[in-house]
């Protein structure tokens, strides 16, 4: 089983990466070129021989809308090509191969979603690196500064308004939970909505909404309970830092995402073991 997926691993990475990896390395290419290009045009005086037209502000638009663009290009491609590549290996006529492949339908979801997960981050990460090496090409702040900052201090200080270490860890495995839930939520929608005879995307844009407003009623209805709790309780002593007030919708956050991604993963497999309608 391990080797299957390890298998099944090595063929999604590589069928995944090449327009992904395309995306991510022009994205490396426009940082520096646009930071570069905004340097230098911060620091040039303006040509008053042009009054109407300065043919470096017109490159600076251009520059600016190119970068903005290959951001967005990371972020929403990386998650439409993961989709698309969903899509296209499980419901589409090449789904046959890939369920015809001497692997468990649980090792092939779960294959695909380690991938999702991981392109996901490694997008999240090569944009935050991209931000921090435009800001420091701009010039707002030097590698020196790094040493210089006092992280016992910074820490000391969020404890003492209230935002404890506990908070930090909550926030990072809820958001982590949350991405999880999230792939396997147009995962589970394309699982119930390839059964839609002769129309598989549209079976999935219709069960992914359903399920995204079941969801809003859920958080409605979690947030109504919230509000009742603290309100029962005496909030003077429970509410008085952050992270009494907060830290518990972390923890009913984090909950709820990890059983409906374990519903979503289930109804999944067992959609594509039991009802293949491709």
């Amino acid at each position: 089983g391990v080797q299957m997926l390890g298998k099944l691993l090595k063929h999604e990475f590589k069928q995944s990466s090449r327009i992904i990896l395309i995306i991510l390395a022009i994205l490396v290419v426009i940082t520096p070129i646009t930071a570069l290009y905004t340097r230098f045009n911060m620091n040039r005086v303006p040509d008053t021989d042009l009054p109407f037209f300065d043919i470096f502000e017109a490159l600076q638009g251009i520059a600016t809308v190119l970068y903005v663009c290959a951001m967005i290009a990371a972020a929403a491609a990386t998650v439409i090509l993961l989709m698309y590549r969903f899509y296209k290996s499980m419901v589409t006529s090449e789904g046959y191969l890939t369920h015809t492949l001497p692997a468990k339908t649980s090792s092939i979801v779960t294959s695909k979603l380690i991938v999702n997960i991981a392109w996901q981050l490694i997008s999240f990460a090569v944009m935050f690196l991209s931000i921090i090496a435009f800001t420091l090409i701009l010039g707002l702040w030097k590698l020196s500064d790094l040493s210089d900052i006092n992280f016992s201090a910074f820490f000391r200080a969020m404890d003492y308004i209230g935002i404890k270490g506990s908070f930090f860890t909550l926030l990072i495995i809820s958001v982590f939970v949350t991405l999880v839930r999230s792939i396997l939520q147009y995962f589970v929608s394309f699982a119930i909505g390839h059964r839609m005879n002769g129309h598989p995307f549209l079976g999935f844009v219709i069960t992914y909404i359903v399920i995204s407003i079941i969801l809003q009623i859920i958080g409605s209805v979690m947030g109504i309970v919230y509000s009742i709790y603290t309100s029962a309780v005496d909030t003077s002593v429970y509410m008085n830092t952050i992270s009494s007030a907060i830290n518990p919708l972390l923890i009913a956050s984090i909950i709820q995402n990890i059983i409906l991604g374990a519903i979503f993963y289930f109804v999944t497999v067992y959609m594509f073991k039991n009802k293949l309608n491709i």
